[in-house]
C-alpha cells in the first residue's frame, strides 16, 4: 500500500472496522472517500468525486463547517492566499 499510495491512514483488508465504517457511512462502492469532521459527522459523502474539482473541493468542505478557519496556501515567495 505505501509503495503505490503513500503513507495514508488505512485499514487492512479483513479488519472488522471496515464493516463498521461501511455501515456507519453507508458506503456503496470501494474505493470510497467520505470527508468527516472531528466528531465523525459527514461533511461530504462524495469526497472521491469532489477531489476532481481541485481546490474547489476544499472550499466546499470548509464551507460545510461554519466555524472552520479559512484554509491558507503558500504562494510564490512565501506569500499566503485564502481559498474561498
Amino acid at each position: 500500500m505505501n509503495e503505490s499510495h503513500g503513507d495514508w491512514l488505512h485499514l487492512r483488508q479483513g479488519d472488522p472496522m471496515v464493516q463498521v465504517l461501511i455501515d456507519a457511512y453507508k458506503i456503496k462502492t470501494i474505493p470510497a472517500m467520505v470527508v468527516v469532521d472531528s466528531k465523525g459527522g459527514v461533511i461530504s459523502a462524495t469526497g472521491r468525486n469532489d477531489v476532481y474539482t481541485g481546490l474547489i473541493a476544499f472550499s466546499k468542505w470548509r464551507n460545510a463547517i461554519p466555524t472552520a478557519p479559512p484554509p491558507r496556501l503558500l504562494g510564490k515567495e512565501g506569500e499566503t492566499c485564502n481559498i474561498n
